[in-house]
């Protein structure tokens, strides 16, 4: 079997039904609307309905009837095989594929590693380190990203003056 990703926690139950709320790990919501079944601790569920909410989504799991079920399952981490992803469309990467990535210039200069992904409603923003402590705040738009390369674990970027914060000498 594929190794397992975590794609959320479940953290309250939404209706009387046994729906279960769920906080996703990654900001894009059709994980959940493509997949047949997700695993919470372990165990298989099919999905019988997924709906977005806010930033969550409400999901209905085969098996779980009643609210008391749905309020035992709070708390439980959501996973999915790493198969089991629906494909994304060209441009479009799962954060989990960009956590890690080596980050260059458009001159092939080392920017850092990016470490983090910020969802801001309008545009994710890349947070990527250097080992100096250096912070680089990329918007993920294509002004500024212009290269993903997801096998290569490796993304080109396009800098300009103030994207970058060195830290003061202690």
């Amino acid at each position: 079997m594929a190794q397992q990703v975590i794609i959320g926690k479940i953290v309250n139950v939404r209706g009387l039904r046994g729906e279960v709320k769920v906080l996703p790990q990654d900001s894009d919501l059709a994980v959940f609307e493509g997949a047949e079944q997700v695993w919470c601790e372990g165990k298989p569920f099919k999905i019988k309905r997924a709906v977005p909410i806010k930033n969550c989504v409400g999901l209905l799991l085969d098996g779980v009837e009643c609210v008391e079920d749905a309020q035992k399952m709070v708390g439980a981490v959501v996973t999915l095989p790493e198969d089991q992803f629906p494909p994304t469309e060209e441009g479009v990467y799962y954060i989990r594929d960009l956590i890690g990535m080596a980050v260059f210039d458009e001159d092939g200069k080392p920017v850092g590693e990016l470490k983090e992904v910020w969802p801001t409603g309008a545009r994710d923003v890349y947070r990527v380190l250097r080992e100096d402590g250096a912070e680089t705040l990329i918007p993920a738009v294509g002004e500024f990203v212009r290269d993903v390369n997801v096998e290569k674990k490796e993304m080109r970027v396009r800098l300009i003056n103030g994207m970058t914060t060195v830290p003061e000498d202690k």
